[in-house]
């Protein structure tokens, strides 16, 4: 119960992030919101890897992939964040749910993983599910899809250098790495185009570094006390709360197109999760 109380307060807090930066992303770079967001999580994380490993939480076995899992994550999150610019909260975490689809795809080229015909069936599932919130050809593409898509397939790439770094470093530095990766990648883009954020949008960013923190944080413990089998499917309440903040904060109604699309995606998610779940057990 202490597990499934952890990720259900973790996947409560996740949304107020993607919340925070929509209110933030009309008027500020998406490239800056994102640096600010890792640049707190590393700072308020590196303490306590320094005090744990030294120097050596800075130097992680399997530096080029390490490095890869950080430029995935950074380059992920700043393309979410740009694409809530145009499109509602609820459609934006709709398609950015297409990695676990993808993960499932690509594992047997990256990770030699078998994929049997009921995971299959449940990626089509979900697909349906994506082109039911995308509905190409029946209205112009929303500007912010591709950067969703994209958003995604980045996703992607970092549970699958996650997948294939296990192991190989402590948790704590797991977490720590790809912030860092990802403030330091980012802070070159400052140069470009910075926009002095005013006192309320800057203590929103500290909120929102803080947030991320906290969140893997919180997941990280509720993997130490509950079994994934029990916990997995709580990732998709994510969604839900997501669409309930677009809701108060945003007065974006999802269309029935769009509810029967979460609907797929969530069922077909949970199903993959499940399978991996088994499988792996």
């Amino acid at each position: 119960m202490k597990g499934i109380g952890l990720m259900v307060c973790a996947m409560t807090l996740l949304p107020f992030m993607d919340a925070l930066s929509k209110f933030l992303v009309a008027d500020y770079p998406s490239w800056q919101i994102t640096w600010a967001r890792n640049a707190v999580h590393a700072l308020v994380l590196l303490p306590f890897a320094l005090a744990r490993y030294g120097t050596g939480a800075l130097r992680p076995a399997h530096l080029p992939l390490q490095l890869l899992r950080g430029f995935c994550f950074g380059v992920a999150t700043a393309c979410y964040v740009f694409s809530m610019r145009f499109m509602p909260l609820a459609d934006a975490v709709a398609l950015i749910f297409l990695f676990p689809f993808l993960v499932t795809m690509l594992s047997p080229v990256f990770l030699g993983e078998r994929i049997g015909v009921y995971r299959w069936g449940a990626v089509a599932t979900g697909f349906a599910g994506i082109l039911l919130v995308i509905r190409p050809g029946f209205a112009e593409l929303n500007p912010g899809v591709p950067f969703s898509v994209v958003a995604a397939f980045l996703t992607a790439g970092y549970i699958i250098t996650t997948r294939k770094l296990r192991g190989t470093a402590p948790t704590l530095v797991m977490l720590l790495f790809p912030a860092l990766v990802s403030a330091l990648l980012l802070s070159t883009t400052l140069f470009v185009h910075w926009v002095t954020p005013d006192l309320s949008a800057g203590l929103i960013m500290l909120a929102i570094g803080m947030l991320g923190a906290t969140v893997h944080w919180l997941i990280i413990l509720a993997y130490r006390y509950a079994e994934a089998s029990q916990i997995v499917s709580l990732a998709y309440l994510q969604v839900v709360v997501t669409v309930l903040l677009g809701y108060l904060f945003f007065a974006e109604v999802p269309s029935v197109y769009t509810w029967a699309g979460i609907a797929l995606i969530v069922a077909s998610g949970v199903f993959i999760g499940w399978r991996e779940t088994r499988s792996s057990g």
